[in-house]
């Protein structure tokens, strides 16, 4: 992979000894290609929010070709108002796994596991925050864990998004956004009392403008995956969709009590910005 004018910058800087990175780090398991889950958003969602304060911060992204970082930017300029975010993209960063050994990072945020799966025997930092989506026996100390789910151990912490960036809509179609995960067999549909409308189901691909697509969530827990961090409920809650949730078994898992939590709580203390606790420990 050729390095990038930023690639080449963050190595000079760190050869002189001067202030190594602060940054959210992102595994990415197809080299080629940008699988949309919750996982890239929320790094997106942080990064910007950290990045508006403290500009020297980088999106660190592992095995990704940079086709992959100009596909991440044209999901981040659909989703979200960025227009005073000056350069961010230049803060964006591909990397090679081998490149994790020659450096030691500052403060790393990481998200999800496969990251840390990943990374835990090559990177090299002075202090991790991990937002945990499966629990992990660290080993290393400097680590800060932070947990909303219950089921989860660390610091207790309301994981935030970035509503206040968001992109108004436009016109909304009518619509059923199907979310089954782990679940190709939708046959559950013709038992269901739905209304006449169109189907969109989920895909791992980028659909422009989607909250357009659709007016209605369904979320069919079919007890084939256990769902640590949903977020489309509250994204949906922000749009004003109405939303479906169904859960026959009552698999308490990140799906039942995002739900449950937005039934009786709204998004109240879902919004992320400067305060953030978690934003604090980077600015």
């Amino acid at each position: 992979m050729k390095l990038t004018r930023d690639m080449r910058h963050l190595f000079k800087s760190l050869n002189n000894d001067q202030k190594k990175p602060d940054c959210v780090l992102f595994y990415n398991y197809d080299f080629h290609n940008l699988h949309l889950t919750g996982v890239p958003i929320n790094n997106l969602e942080y990064f910007f929010t950290i990045f508006e304060y403290n500009p020297d911060f980088k999106f660190i992204m592992l095995n990704a070709h940079e086709s992959v970082k100009q596909d991440l930017i044209k999901v981040a300029e659909n989703r979200y108002y960025l227009d005073d975010l000056k350069g961010y993209q230049d803060n964006i960063i591909c990397m090679k796994m081998a490149d994790l050994l020659k450096f030691r990072l500052g403060r790393v945020l990481v998200t999800d596991i496969l990251t840390l799966l990943k990374t835990k025997d090559v990177l090299r930092f002075f202090w991790m925050h991990y937002l945990v989506e499966e629990d992990y026996d660290f080993p290393y100390r400097y680590v800060t864990k932070y947990a909303e789910m219950p089921f989860h151990k660390g610091k207790r912490y309301r994981m935030k998004m970035l509503f206040n960036r968001f992109r108004m809509l436009n016109s909304v179609d009518k619509g059923i956004y199907i979310n089954s995960p782990k679940n190709f067999d939708f046959s559950f549909l013709k038992y269901l009392d739905l209304p006449d409308k169109p189907i969109v189901y989920k895909s791992r691909s980028h659909l422009e403008n989607m909250f357009e697509k659709f007016d209605t969530y369904l979320y069919w827990h079919a007890n084939r995956w256990f769902d640590p961090s949903p977020r489309m409920f509250a994204e949906c809650y922000f749009y004003n969709k109405k939303i479906l949730y169904y859960n026959h078994d009552n698999i308490k898992d990140g799906s039942w009590y995002r739900y449950n939590d937005l039934m009786e709580n709204g998004l109240s203390g879902r919004i992320l910005g400067k305060n953030d606790e978690l934003v604090q420990e980077f600015i």
